[in-house]
């Protein structure tokens, strides 16, 4: 849900007088417990199991006061002591953001933003060892440069993880078990020599990774390609970060990454990059590339077209060649 008339969910709720679970999603938009806990009592008397997240997105900075109003909220007896359902707060004083949710959490993915301030509902002695279990894709960014500690939750059954982060010891206190882990997506990933080997530590704890790719917010100079960095298991690559030359391409299938590449997503500068991946990747069956020397230059469809028929002409006959709708979309090119 997003932001509506408070009468609006009134209503709808009132429509469903037999509503025995009830699950919330809800953007840029929140109840107040006392408000929640009133609908519940007059119009959801059957409903046994309510789980939520709301999030409050801000231009001026989060107070304090606005969290512990919220939390005030939803310390009464009824949400306390008579249905026993605690609520925690995140919230992210760099970036204006609070989430709200019940605990266990209920949601397949979580964002963690670094550093976070937090506060629940819960006794003191609750323990938060279970609370995390559902979250399967998880998202941990750094937004700041100061070093704050992590927040005591574990998430033990995530496979799919987003980091913006910059990797210390901390790392393993929140994914307290690797084993699910099977696809990585690093943002600006930064070669250097300590993160190169931060990076690799961790990569040997990941034995079931199966994708792992490379994206920015924007393309900088520093960033390079992670030509050093080994997986036996990594299949697919993402290689959006920068734009390939040739002579990146030319190195990237003699790495050990490149050679065992099945599917492969990149940005490249020219058109002659996708007839080098092509033709030296041996294990690559599924290739997704943006040229930029393409994208610069079209003016039409019919430059697309050029390009598939340019490449029909010189590639080997078993790639099938295609382009999505959106003129701006990637070339993707599989083996039949």
């Amino acid at each position: 849900l997003r932001k509506i008339p408070e009468h609006k969910i009134i209503n709808f709720f009132r429509n469903m007088p037999n509503l025995c679970r009830l699950t919330l999603y809800m953007m840029n938009f929140y109840i107040h417990g006392h408000k929640l806990e009133q609908i519940i009592r007059n119009d959801l008397i059957k409903l046994k199991v309510l789980r939520f997240e709301m999030s409050i997105y801000s231009l001026n900075d989060i107070k304090v006061e606005l969290v512990n109003e919220l939390l005030k909220s939803y310390s009464t007896p009824f949400w306390l002591e008579e249905r026993r359902w605690f609520v925690r707060c995140d919230w992210q004083t760099c970036k204006n953001i609070v989430y709200i949710y019940t605990l266990p959490y209920a949601f397949h993915e979580y964002r963690f933003n670094w550093p976070i301030r937090s506060q629940s509902t819960c006794f003191p002695n609750y323990v938060y060892d279970r609370s995390y279990n559902r979250v399967q894709k998880l998202r941990v960014w750094q937004t700041a440069e100061q070093k704050s500690p992590l927040p005591n939750i574990r998430f033990p059954n995530v496979y799919c993880l987003d980091l913006l982060f910059s990797i210390d010891n901390q790392f393993g206190l929140i994914i307290s078990n690797f084993v699910h882990l099977t696809s990585l997506h690093l943002i600006n990933y930064k070669h250097n020599p300590r993160y190169d080997l931060q990076m690799q530590a961790l990569l040997d704890q990941l034995f079931h990774l199966y994708r792992l790719h490379f994206d920015a917010y924007s393309y900088a100079t520093w960033l390079r390609p992670p030509f050093q960095l080994k997986h036996q298991s990594v299949r697919e690559l993402g290689l959006t970060h920068i734009k390939y030359n040739n002579e990146q391409c030319a190195i990237l299938t003699r790495t050990p990454l490149g050679m065992q590449c099945e599917v492969l997503y990149i940005y490249v500068k020219n058109r002659t990059c996708i007839l080098d991946l092509a033709r030296t990747m041996i294990n690559l069956r599924f290739l997704s590339v943006q040229c930029y020397e393409n994208c610069r230059n079209r003016q039409s469809s019919e430059a697309n077209d050029q390009l598939i028929e340019w490449l029909q002409t010189r590639i080997s006959s078993k790639w099938t060649i295609a382009r999505y709708s959106h003129c701006y979309s990637p070339l993707v090119l599989w083996i039949r």
